[in-house]
């Protein structure tokens, strides 16, 4: 459809509630349309929000000093008021996605609770995000393109131009003679975004003139159908969920494979992971589940998801540590920190934890075979001892180990050898282990 002001207000109406419009300012056409109609609204006095902009400098472009200086005049003869950031890009991985997340995290530092930004994307990007993800095997909440709106720090984005199209912007700003610029790289046909719009779309528009409004409708379906499967998820997280990291394998066997596999995508997402990928999450089964085992289903280099107890449990991956360090200690300390494995915390207390007539002791970690007789039982491996409290598979290595004369004493969370136990009136050395977060 044609952009005019009073279908750009129409779509302006649908935004989250604010006390403040930020646009995000690039000084190409589409973020210049933006600034120009909604002066023009505030001016009729159709909309009450205050209005600011936002101009990130890269620096990764030679033009990148005159961006922003012409964003400074444009914010000054349409009296909008303006902030520039200078942002660092990581020159590592891809560049166009190092200076995006730069950007986000730029727009989300200067954002308030009362602000929504808005951004310039209109529906020719729309429609080329979803060729560029369909090429990589996207699913349904990834073809369904860029939201309209979202989260972004304490605030929200919105996008009033997804439905408007490129020629649709081009024609209202050529009407209103104003002045924008050109990003030269967006000529360079090595980026996959240029390959498409400069070749593949204008090939398709040749043969089917009229593609567009099609698909803007199956962009809306594909996005009406993650949101559908995305409330699924989070009532199926809900009534699977234990505790933060722990879901009940009983409940996960009820689920069918796609539910189970959008529900394992919704709770990565929360809890700040990526997906592990196609194939390994396609492994991961109702039938394959089974609260009898121990055992790992799935692990990445920042998380795994282990079956334990009768419960999948997601699992942070924990900094590396030396597991052959030998640490001596006065037990007369408050605690002792363990490089890259937490904190193990001593305390006084009356006829319990280790013997007074200890003072020095020595930490170290399993090496197999230790062996502890607790008070009133007989002697037991560390291994049996460990299945007998259900001590986390991922925890049991990790484990401060207390020795005196080379003879385990005491293991934090199993307890004190008799022979080295407190008695009865005797203040003792409690020692509680608190381990790295997991």
């Amino acid at each position: 459809m044609a952009f005019t002001l009073q279908q750009f207000l129409a779509a302006l109406d649908k935004a989250p509630d604010c006390n403040r419009f930020v646009v995000a300012l690039s000084g190409g056409v589409d973020s210049v349309c933006l600034i120009h109609s909604l002066v023009q609204l505030k001016t009729q006095g159709k909309v009450s929000q205050d209005m600011h902009a936002i101009h990130i400098h890269h620096g990764l472009n030679e033009s990148a000093d005159q961006w922003q200086q012409f964003c400074e005049a444009f914010c000054a003869e349409h009296k909008v008021q303006l902030t520039t950031r200078k942002v660092e890009v990581a020159n590592q991985g891809s560049i166009e996605n190092a200076a995006r997340e730069s950007r986000y995290q730029a727009f989300a530092e200067f954002l308030t609770a009362d602000d929504v930004l808005l951004m310039g994307h209109h529906a020719d990007d729309q429609l080329e995000t979803f060729m560029l993800r369909l090429l990589r095997g996207s699913g349904v909440s990834g073809l369904g393109g860029m939201p309209h709106s979202r989260e972004l720090g304490p605030a929200r984005l919105y996008r009033p131009l997804l439905g408007f199209t490129r020629p649709d912007i081009e024609e209202y700003v050529g009407a209103a003679k104003l002045q924008w610029m050109e990003d030269s790289s967006n000529q360079d046909l090595q980026h996959d975004r240029n390959f498409l719009r400069h070749h593949v779309m204008p090939m398709l528009a040749q043969r089917w003139p009229n593609y567009r409004e099609p698909w803007s409708k199956s962009l809306q379906l594909l996005e009406e159908a993650g949101a559908t499967l995305m409330e699924l998820a989070v009532q199926d997280l809900r009534e699977a969920e234990v505790e933060p990291g722990k879901l009940a394998l009983e409940k996960l066997c009820q689920l069918s494979e796609f539910r189970l596999r959008s529900l394992l995508r919704h709770w990565l997402k929360q809890a700040n992971f990526e997906e592990p990928g196609w194939n390994l999450l396609q492994a991961i089964t109702p039938v394959q589940l089974n609260s009898d085992k121990d055992r790992v289903l799935l692990e990445t280099a920042d998380y795994r998801l282990q079956e334990f107890d009768g419960y999948l449990c997601l699992i942070k991956t924990p900094p590396s540590f030396d597991s052959k360090v030998k640490i001596n200690m006065d037990l007369q300390q408050k605690s002792v920190a363990i490089p890259n494995n937490g904190v193990l915390k001593i305390r006084r207390e009356l006829g319990a934890g280790l013997s007074d007539r200890f003072s020095q002791a020595e930490l170290r970690f399993r090496d197999g075979g230790e062996e502890l007789k607790l008070v009133g039982r007989p002697t037991k491996s560390l291994k049996k001892l460990f299945q007998e409290q259900r001590i986390q598979p991922w925890v049991r290595e990790r484990i401060p180990l207390v020795f005196v004369d080379n003879k385990l004493v005491c293991v934090p969370g199993i307890g004190v050898a008799e022979s080295a136990q407190a008695k009865p009136g005797e203040r003792g050395f409690v020692l509680e282990w608190t381990a790295p977060e997991l």
